[in-house]
């Protein structure tokens, strides 16, 4: 659907939505992390998430790819180019 978007939209950028952020987790964060952890890390995502003021998400944002060093790169590559979304 991304390529798609793309080609027939060029100067629009696809985004997932929430729902779908959050089952892309479930699927590649939870398996590294563990269910007591990834509970731990949902709660912390969807409090980020939630922020309604730019320094706070930004401030929760570090601290989570801080805090789970394990699944940065997953953080960084899949969320952090449309985060601000």
């Amino acid at each position: 659907m991304a390529n798609t978007i793309s080609f027939v939209f060029p100067t629009s950028k696809h985004n997932l939505c929430i729902f779908h952020i959050d089952l892309n987790l479930k699927k590649n964060v939870k398996p590294k992390l563990g269910l007591q952890k990834f509970s731990e890390f949902r709660a912390e995502f969807f409090s980020c998430r939630n922020s309604l003021v730019y320094e706070i998400f930004e401030s929760k944002w570090k601290i989570l790819i801080e805090k789970y060093p394990e699944i940065s790169k997953y953080l960084k590559r899949m969320l952090e180019p449309t985060k601000e979304s």
